[in-house]
């Protein structure tokens, strides 16, 4: 089943997303005063949580639910911090599968 095809589904995160919009700017806002650069997991999966409700905010403004998800799932995977996480993450995985250390 594709959720991006159910309604109800479509206008829970359409609201979800959009009351998290001014608090995610909040966190941004300190952490980005505080130096933040995404350094381990937690962090990165932090920035793209925010990255992700921005560029839906973003997209929201003249696109559909669905249109607006796919805009923001594609933009947080080609933002460099996010992509470089991805391809550092596989490396990873595949040299464990592999036994390197």
């Amino acid at each position: 089943m594709d959720i991006l095809g159910d309604e109800e589904i479509l206008e829970g995160l359409d609201a979800l997303i959009h009351s998290a919009y001014h608090p995610i700017i909040k966190i941004f806002d300190r952490l980005f005063s505080i130096g933040f650069a995404p350094n381990n997991e937690v962090s990165t999966l932090v920035f793209a949580i925010g990255l992700f409700i921005v560029n839906f905010k973003n997209a929201r403004s003249s696109n559909s639910i669905d249109l607006s998800v796919k805009i923001a799932y594609t933009e947080v995977l080609e933002h460099p911090i996010i992509s470089k996480f991805i391809a550092s993450k596989t490396v990873q995985t595949i040299d464990r599968q592999a036994g390197v250390q």
